[in-house]
């Protein structure tokens, strides 16, 4: 007779740390843990390979690249279109701040927010990241066939919005 398994037998067992899939093997069936973990691994060759020597650190070079995509906004547009922390954007605004890079200038339609924009420094800073990080991208998209990426963008915004939805409600 098979005895029957406990509860804690499950709890233990779905605690056990997966192992890393190597070239060729199929992701975990975690898709948020999977996403997550490719989302670290870019950031953290961006911040070895492109920032490297640049004097931005990875967050102060999202929120270069947020300024330079929307011309300028606030911290709270910013948090909202990057998915960081309220913390993380204030100390890497105040990092760009320090260093010249940003501007911050009261909102004439709101006096309890402070709008950001890129100073000439900063931009010459986006100007000459910007090609870098593209590239980099660029190898990424180069691993798929055109159909590949035709089908994978949809459902990453898909996946965007529900991850967006949930923070919302």
């Amino acid at each position: 007779m098979i005895a029957p398994r406990r509860p804690g037998n499950r709890i233990r067992t779905a605690l056990k740390p997966r192992r890393s899939p190597a070239a060729g093997d199929a992701p975990p069936a975690d898709i948020a843990y999977y996403l997550m973990t490719i989302a670290n691994l870019i950031a953290k060759n961006t911040a070895q390979n492109t920032l490297s020597g640049v004097g931005v650190s990875l967050n102060g070079w999202r929120i270069l690249r947020f300024l330079a995509v929307s011309r300028s906004g606030s911290a709270a547009g910013a948090i909202a279109a990057l998915g960081i922390d309220k913390t993380t954007v204030s100390r890497a605004i105040t990092e760009l701040h320090a260093g010249g890079l940003i501007r911050l200038s009261p909102n004439p339609e709101d006096r309890r927010q402070t709008l950001i924009s890129l100073r000439a420094a900063g931009k010459r800073i986006h100007d000459r990241i910007y090609p870098v990080d593209r590239a980099f991208d660029a190898s990424f998209e180069a691993k798929l066939t055109r159909h590949e990426t035709a089908v994978l963008r949809p459902i990453l915004a898909k996946l965007r919005a529900h991850a967006q939805a949930l923070l919302e409600a």
